[in-house]
């Protein structure tokens, strides 16, 4: 990346996978990268993209910095998740994502929900598959 811009030309690719990246932004890089994304795909190209969801376990546990943002503090050290203390995670809405994503002229959004420890907590993520 060159200042903020992927270094590709316009209309580049015919496909792009973010599978768990989009969600370690803060709002202003999210945005950025979601310009970036239909920027760089050819006009009917695809994108795939993983986006953890308000339903996900992680969501509330730390400080909120912004609006559905937060710097994870309180991931109990029996989680694998629990090296993701003091980073960064935005979990995304439905609505939020049909938002984000609305000049795109396809956007499917479906989900994902990964359970461990007899059900005691989830991993809830969002698929969305786009077409430009």
């Amino acid at each position: 990346m060159k200042n903020n811009n992927f270094d590709y030309p316009d209309s580049f690719f015919d496909a792009v996978i973010s599978f768990g990246v989009l969600y370690y932004l803060n709002r202003k890089d999210i945005l950025k990268a979601v310009s970036e994304i239909r920027r760089v795909l050819k006009d009917k190209g695809l994108a795939l993209l993983v986006l953890r969801g308000e339903k996900d376990y992680r969501f509330g546990r730390g400080v909120e910095i912004s609006k559905n943002t937060f710097r994870l503090s309180k991931i109990d050290k029996k989680y694998n998740a629990s090296k993701e203390n003091k980073m960064i995670i935005h979990f995304f809405s439905q609505r939020e994502i049909k938002e984000l994503f609305k000049d795109f002229r396809k956007v499917d959004i479906d989900k994902q929900i990964i359970s461990y420890n007899n059900q005691e907590i989830q991993d809830y993520d969002y698929v969305v598959t786009l077409e430009k």
